[in-house]
């Protein structure tokens, strides 16, 4: 709901009249699912994505404008930062959590000792959490030995499963791809003027922050994985611009009639014709 939440901001600030109208509507009907949903992780993603918007818009900025914006927001972060950890249990305790972030770091420390195991290639794609898989001796741990729940089917960390599944190797081409994309994705919200244009940053941005605490790095049938997947492709394409692929010089007729006209042919592509036209002859 997070995702939808910051979908539907990123179009109603387009301001396309009444599709615009819609998207906040969507907005305000996500906002009131966070709400009544009562979880705190996805109030935790919808404040941090927002509140970075604004240092999106300074990537397009020039360097006098974007430099003070950048520095106060850095200010801002590292300031609240320190207050947090300072007042970390006040404010867990006002989120009605504690400070395992209910049980995930302890998940962590038991799977620390399986990880060194297959430290290279993990576990293999999607087995360590099955039942016939490792789980059992996982739940061996003295980490859990307090818990009276069902076994989890992830880490609650993204990438903690991903070194379990496909091992450092697998960790290491990921963290690739996704700084690969943070760069393409900065590059295109600051060359760009839409705000539709900040979406691939925003997603990559929200792919980081939640796999802190959920898993869905190589999710089955997961929504947020196969935005990635169509991210990293359109980022990928490396699209040449019109003006680039254009000629760089200019046919002219026979006799110094004039330039030949141009026509659209196969595929969208400009050409000229072989002849001028009849009145030019």
């Amino acid at each position: 709901m997070a995702l939808a939440t910051l979908c539907l901001f990123i179009v109603a600030r387009e301001r396309l009249g009444r599709t615009s109208q819609l998207a906040w509507a969507g907005v305000f009907l996500c906002l009131l699912l966070v709400w009544r949903s009562n979880s705190k992780t996805a109030w935790t993603f919808v404040l941090a994505l927002t509140a970075m918007l604004p240092l999106f818009r300074a990537l397009r900025m020039s360097v006098e404008k974007a430099l003070p914006i950048i520095i106060l927001s850095m200010g801002i972060m590292f300031f609240t930062a320190l207050w947090l950890v300072d007042n970390l249990e006040i404010v867990l305790a006002g989120l009605h959590r504690d400070v395992t972030l209910t049980g995930r770091t302890q998940i962590w420390n038991a799977l620390i000792p399986m990880i060194k195991k297959n430290f290279w290639l993990g576990y293999g794609y999607a087995s360590f959490w099955q039942f016939i898989g490792y789980d059992p001796i996982i739940w061996q741990a003295p980490e859990f030995s307090i818990f009276n729940i069902p076994r989890p089917a992830h880490a609650h960390n993204g990438f903690i499963d991903l070194w379990l599944e496909l091992g450092l190797v697998g960790v290491v081409l990921f963290t690739a791809s996704l700084i690969s994309n943070f760069v393409r994705a900065i590059s295109l919200a600051s060359r760009k003027r839409g705000v539709i244009d900040y979406w691939p940053l925003a997603l990559m941005t929200y792919i980081l922050l939640y796999n802190v605490t959920e898993s869905l790095i190589l999710g089955q049938n997961s929504l947020d994985w196969a935005l990635y997947v169509a991210i990293t492709f359109h980022l990928s394409r490396g699209r040449v611009p019109e003006e680039e692929a254009a000629p760089s010089q200019t046919q002219t007729s026979p006799a110094g009639a004039g330039p030949l006209p141009e026509r659209m042919g196969p595929g969208g592509l400009r050409v000229r014709d072989s002849l001028p036209p009849p009145w030019r002859r």
